[in-house]
């Protein structure tokens, strides 16, 4: 028995705690150098709607840096193909020119020097909506009466036929149950953030509290004007992320564009209502489960269908259906991104 380690060696001291808990931590709003420019994005007030005119002339501080719209920063559509789900008919616009999908979708941005100056300017810049109609149920959505994407021609993001065990005629015991699955938004102490950085050599230096840097840098050098090579991603400390901080947000790529505009550094730190309705949010579906078998219980069939919401664009939410197996998802435009 003196050969068998105790328990107490074989576990590992926790070395952050402290810093953390005694607020020496650093994160990303703790990094912003004195001449950091801050961001205010103009957020939909509308569920669906096509935009008609954005005006920003009652903007008048010398504090505010420039106003700028999806047609300004130039910027190609975030792709809405995810890891695992071809959506090529998805796509998400960085900022929404044409037609919004959701209340909150960013439709301009302010940079100030100040968050205060950005987000009073960012008050002041009026845009006019043609209301349409919204779609905010996930079984209204497969009517396709209502479509999110019209490009796509349907609200179907993609659909998965299951085979599982051979079917018969007859079996001893069938069950059926249908559940809902609650949709959920990841809520971390810190908020979703970014600061790029532009360095004198015209390399971009990204902070950015993410769950997949590497994935990050892959996106960010596909989507902005600069080489894999001359963009750096840094995750500092990190105040929660729950699967929220592991997508690239059209803010993040909005601040970065920006910077590289403006050659400052740039910050936009959402605040709780940005981060609750512009984060990934998580489940939302109705799974309809039949099982047959026998009475010994033995199951000999599983039938499933499961119906996910995947939001206004599908993105990281598209694939979160495949974690339980087959499925259907489709687009709708209320209340988030996904």
């Amino acid at each position: 028995m003196d050969d068998i380690p105790h328990f107490e060696s074989l576990s590992h001291l926790r070395l952050e705690d402290q810093r953390l808990v005694t607020g020496s931590g650093r994160y990303v709003a703790d990094l912003a150098p004195p001449e950091t420019v801050h961001l205010a994005f103009v957020p939909s007030t509308e569920a669906h709607a096509r935009i008609t005119g954005v005006d920003t002339s009652s903007i008048d501080s010398p504090e505010v840096l420039g106003v700028f719209t999806g047609s300004d920063l130039g910027l190609a559509d975030i792709p809405g193909d995810s890891t695992a789900v071809p959506a090529a008919d998805f796509p998400r616009p960085h900022l929404a020119s044409e037609k919004v999908r959701y209340v909150g979708e960013p439709v301009a941005v302010v940079a100030a020097i100040s968050a205060a100056a950005a987000l009073d300017a960012a008050d002041l810049v009026r845009v006019d909506y043609e209301t349409l109609p919204a779609v905010v149920d996930p079984r209204a959505s497969l009517e396709d009466e209502v479509l999110v994407h019209e490009g796509a021609g349907t609200n179907v993001v993609y659909r998965s036929e299951p085979v599982v065990g051979e079917a018969r005629d007859e079996y001893d015991v069938v069950a059926e149950i249908e559940a809902t699955n609650q949709r959920l938004a990841p809520t971390s102490i810190e908020p979703l953030g970014i600061l790029a950085v532009p360095e004198d050599d015209g390399r971009l230096t990204v902070y950015v509290g993410d769950q997949r840097p590497h994935g990050m840098k892959a996106r960010l050098s596909q989507l902005l004007p600069i080489e894999a090579n001359r963009l750096r991603v840094v995750v500092p400390d990190v105040g929660g992320a729950f699967g929220m901080k592991g997508m690239t947000y059209p803010e993040y790529t909005v601040a970065a564009a920006v910077a590289l505009r403006l050659g400052r550094p740039v910050m936009w730190a959402a605040r709780r209502r940005e981060h609750m309705s512009g984060g990934t949010h998580g489940r939302g579906s109705v799974h309809k489960v039949r099982l047959m078998g026998t009475s010994a219980g033995r199951i000999q069939r599983v039938e499933i269908d499961l119906l996910a919401d995947v939001g206004a664009y599908p993105h990281n939410g598209a694939t979160i259906p495949i974690f339980p197996g087959w499925s259907r998802s489709v687009s709708r435009t209320s209340p988030t991104p996904r």
